[in-house]
């Protein structure tokens, strides 16, 4: 009779996503008015009665921006201004890339989560369908109020 064994199976650890800030400096140059879920409330803005949906990051242009974690490309183009049949003007967002990145493990049913980058300069260096790896150079942040940057 052979001896049973009482030692545990090595198994791979566990994958992980790991996530990462995109720019150098990035969590000290969020400005708080433009930080997510801010209301809009100056009469003045355009965006008045609005919730800012994004983070805005004042950093100088030419900053290198980077993937947050491993994904593919799934939009990776220039988001022009329009206006609608009211004749209200939407700002564009200049450049944009948008990067699919798996969750794993899922989290609360979730599989997948995209983040965005937008206001890039023009040379977005990444294509849709293409891999990214966290930490990847993806662009650079765009001119301030110029039309990539979506004035």
């Amino acid at each position: 009779m052979q001896p049973v064994t009482t030692e545990p199976v090595q198994t791979a650890p566990a994958a992980r996503t790991v996530f990462e800030l995109p720019c150098t400096g990035y969590a000290k140059a969020v400005n708080a008015l433009g930080s997510f879920g801010h209301h809009v409330t100056d009469a003045k803005s355009p965006f008045s009665g609005s919730w800012h949906l994004g983070e805005d990051v004042w950093l100088p242009a030419g900053t290198e921006v980077r993937a947050i974690a491993d994904g593919v490309v799934r939009y990776s183009a220039f988001s022009p201004t329009w206006t609608d049949a009211k004749g209200v003007v939407h700002w564009n967002l200049g450049n944009v890339i948008v990067i699919e990145h798996a969750l794993d493990p899922p989290l609360e049913k979730e599989s997948a989560v995209c983040s965005l980058y937008v206001h890039l300069a023009s040379d977005r260096r990444v294509q849709v369908g293409e891999r990214v790896t966290r930490g990847q150079v993806l662009g650079r942040i765009g001119a301030d109020r110029s039309e990539e940057n979506g004035r």
